[in-house]
């Protein structure tokens, strides 16, 4: 059967895994047309490599892909990559110039190439990377072992994870407008209601000669007095009025100060000083802090925290350290406090890099720009 690609008439199928999306390749009457179907029941046919024509087909193919292909052996050296692959990994001016070249003398440092340096040092080693940012895009990162080699898809994913944003954004919006409301009923309605009660016990106490009596009046004052301020740190929480006020420095210091005991210890590095930032940003950073102090006070059984908070020339970088349990990542499913921390910095444009193992502690660095909120 002819399978040249200047064939009129081509009557053949051809199938590809990358990913857990399949891409199957149908032959159609028309010159050169062809359709691509994606479904989830497909397997690699690793036979396709086998001969020049199927070669020069596998590589028509990849050319139509909407992902980034690229293939390379186990020592590194690229053995065939699509267009896109080259220009989403930036690896120079075509295809043909990248062809056995060492991958890993285009990246830069960062965890994609980490990543690759391990797979490769190892023999090879499955992974994917849901969302990593290059040159202010965002995409989806596979690697998969492929014959004698390594295949990595790169999939653009800027346009769906700027439309999940917006989704999480309002979510996130509605979220904070109803813990404002709470926050005001609570500050406007209990709160005096707890003081008037605290005078009408101070009332009856003056009015009685009983000692029995007086002292459980004392008692009772005394919860009611425990309660308000239970009900006043539950306001704060809700949203805390010194960073409106006052900024995140002076929000942080107090979350810190409500957080911990004096047998815990607490490194606060910061430089923000009195700077204030957009809404958005102090908000959103302000919730990330919150978010892993808590989680690290409930779960880590850690007794020392380190928190750095430091504005750069157009970035912040916030990085947060215990010395607790830790955890193996692969092993974790995210719970909801680590994706609200994920959502949030998405939001922001920024990167978020955890490393951590078990026993060892947890290190979370996040990096936000200071004027690309969305």
């Amino acid at each position: 059967m002819n399978q040249s690609l200047n064939s009129c008439y081509l009557k053949f199928d051809y199938t590809l895994q990358m990913q857990n999306i399949i891409y199957t390749v149908s032959s159609s009457p028309l010159k050169r047309q062809y359709s691509t179907i994606f479904n989830r029941k497909l397997k690699i046919d690793e036979k396709l490599l086998q001969n020049t024509d199927n070669s020069i087909f596998f590589k028509e193919l990849l050319s139509h892909i909407p992902s980034g292909i690229l293939i390379f052996d186990l020592e590194g050296k690229i053995t065939m990559a699509n267009s896109n692959a080259v220009k989403f990994l930036n690896l120079g001016s075509n295809e043909e110039s990248v062809i056995g070249q060492i991958l890993l003398d285009f990246l830069k440092k960062g965890k994609l190439k980490r990543m690759l340096e391990k797979s490769i040092e190892e023999g090879h080693q499955d992974f994917t990377i849901p969302y990593i940012t290059i040159k202010k895009k965002i995409f989806q990162v596979t690697c998969k072992k492929f014959n004698d080699g390594i295949l990595l898809a790169i999939q653009d994913i800027t346009i769906n994870n700027r439309i999940k944003n917006e989704a999480t954004k309002s979510l996130l919006l509605g979220q904070e407008m109803e813990r404002q409301r709470l926050s005001r009923e609570i500050h406007d309605g209990i709160g005096p209601i707890m003081s008037t009660i605290k005078l009408r016990l101070d009332g009856l106490k003056s009015k009685t000669n009983d000692e029995g009596i007086k002292k459980n009046l004392e008692l009772i004052n005394s919860l009611i007095s425990d309660t308000a301020n239970e009900i006043r740190s539950i306001s704060h929480a809700l949203m805390p009025g010194s960073l409106s006020d006052f900024g995140l420095k002076a929000a942080i210091d107090n979350l810190v100060n409500q957080l911990f005991t004096p047998n815990v210890e607490v490194n606060v590095i910061q430089n923000l000083n009195n700077d204030r930032f957009d809404r958005e940003l102090e908000l959103h950073v302000y919730r990330i802090v919150q978010e892993l102090l808590n989680n690290g006070v409930k779960h880590s059984n850690a007794t020392s925290f380190t928190l750095k908070l430091m504005k750069q020339m157009d970035n912040i970088e916030l990085a947060y350290q215990d010395n607790g349990s830790g955890f193996i990542l692969s092993d974790v499913i995210e719970g909801i406090g680590l994706e609200n921390v994920k959502n949030r910095t998405q939001i922001l444009n920024g990167t978020i890099d955890i490393i951590t193992s078990l026993n060892k502690g947890v290190k979370i660095i996040i990096n936000i720009p200071i004027h690309k909120t969305k």
